[in-house]
């Protein structure tokens, strides 16, 4: 019993001194509920920074709820949903649907020209695909999203309710060789879409 309890004793000693990952680069803060936080000023710098710290042992799926457990920061209204094969998910600030539709479920044509903008800025093309591929025909005015792709993929995926940014791209045509998005200023850019404070000007 002495020996088993000595063990025990010494497993809870080494969690103490070493926490499970280091929590340094996290940007925010902690009040007395330990459920405040501060709004950081790229919050896919910081989700890079993590996948980078976690290395490629971890699924989609646990570095998901790694991210959840480590409760990460807002920017401007985003908050980190999921990711899921390169791509980050973010829950956008609340909108209202009529502000973003025409009647036929086009995007309003004010929110597509800050979109063509944004695509210029990063060298992405434009377009307007519907949210449903398999259209019906009981649903004659199906809603679109914006979408901004580079020359290999879909890179942003803009929607009232989310958008997705794929965080890490393909470098060319010829090569599987990823590449991550950089000290990338799109969701301060993508604001402006959706009424944050901080949006693009």
């Amino acid at each position: 019993m002495k020996i088993e309890n000595a063990a025990v004793i010494d497993r809870e000693r080494q969690a103490e001194e070493k926490p499970a990952f280091d929590e340094s680069h996290l940007h925010y803060e902690k009040n007395e509920n330990h459920d405040e936080k501060r709004e950081c000023e790229n919050l896919l710098e910081h989700i890079r920074t993590m996948r980078a710290e976690v290395g490629d042992e971890l699924s989609d799926n646990e570095f998901t709820r790694l991210m959840w457990e480590s409760k990460p920061p807002k920017q401007g209204g985003f908050t980190f949903l999921s990711f899921c094969d390169r791509f980050v998910m973010c829950g956008v600030p609340k909108q209202k649907i009529e502000s973003w539709y025409e009647e036929r479920g086009w995007i309003k044509k004010e929110k597509i020209e800050i979109a063509k903008k944004i695509a210029e800025k990063y060298h992405f093309t434009f377009s307007q695909p519907p949210d449903s591929k398999n259209q019906s025909a009981d649903d004659p005015r199906p809603h679109h999203h914006l979408q901004l792709s580079s020359s290999q993929e879909t890179m942003v995926i803009i929607h009232p309710h989310f958008v997705k940014i794929r965080l890490y791209t393909i470098a060319s045509h010829t090569t599987r060789v990823e590449r991550p998005l950089l000290k990338c200023e799109l969701l301060k850019d993508l604001g402006e879409l959706y009424g944050t404070k901080d949006g693009a000007k």
